[in-house]
């Protein structure tokens, strides 16, 4: 890391001083046995808004060579420490940068992205751009997993309204997360047919705690 800027909303740098996100969830682990494990030799793999590398660690142990790219200098800080705990000693090459921007970080190529449940939390056109660049970058026959939230989750509509889907300081399951920019199934379909991803398979998840919903969707795409 070239220097300790910090990007994207500072909630998250707040959360990661706090040690927060030490497990990948189910659908990454999922559409890695899935899609990865069997189908790539040793790929090229970018974890977009690590973390402190919740996902990377078990990607890395599966057999990737990963890069973890995060804007909060704690979070990627904590990646290798989190990665030795789980006995993983193979280097997780740390990019600290603003992760709407992967042009301005990459010319390298990769066949596997993982965005899980980081982009979302952004204004709604620098995702779109950033969903444009992120295709740039990976070879022919690589794949994404893209997850974000949906507007079945309670919370949706609350809070203040940047734009016609972009909302910060909402109520519900995602309070205190900043900024949330909501999508449902048929916009994301859209919207990704547009940039010219082909969709491998799709996961709309509903969580329902004590009464709190979050809806998750999860797609899986192809190049």
């Amino acid at each position: 890391m070239s220097n300790k800027e910090n990007y994207g909303d500072s909630v998250w740098e707040n959360l990661f001083q706090k040690g927060w996100g030490k497990y990948p969830p189910e659908e990454v682990v999922r559409f890695y046995f899935r899609k990865v494990k069997n189908e790539f030799k040793s790929p090229k793999t970018l974890d977009i808004g690590s973390g402190q590398g919740a996902c990377s660690w078990f990607m890395t142990k599966e057999g990737s060579s990963v890069s973890a790219f995060d804007g909060s200098p704690t979070g990627l800080k904590n990646v290798s420490v989190i990665a030795k705990e789980f006995g993983v000693t193979n280097t997780i090459d740390l990019i600290l940068g603003d992760i709407t921007k992967p042009d301005k970080y990459f010319s390298n190529t990769f066949d596997v992205l993982l965005d899980n449940y980081s982009l979302y939390s952004n204004p709604e056109d620098e995702v779109s751009n950033a969903l444009m660049k992120y295709y740039n970058i990976m070879n022919g026959g690589g794949v994404f997993l893209m997850n974000c939230f949906g507007e079945k989750t309670s919370g949706y509509d609350t809070g203040t309204q940047l734009s016609k889907n972009t909302f910060r300081d909402v109520e519900g399951s995602l309070k205190d997360r900043g900024i949330i920019t909501w999508y449902n199934r048929s916009r994301l379909n859209e919207l990704f047919s547009r940039i010219g991803f082909q969709i491998s398979y799709t996961e709309d998840l509903s969580e329902d705690h004590n009464g709190v919903i979050t809806e998750k969707l999860i797609t899986c795409l192809k190049k």
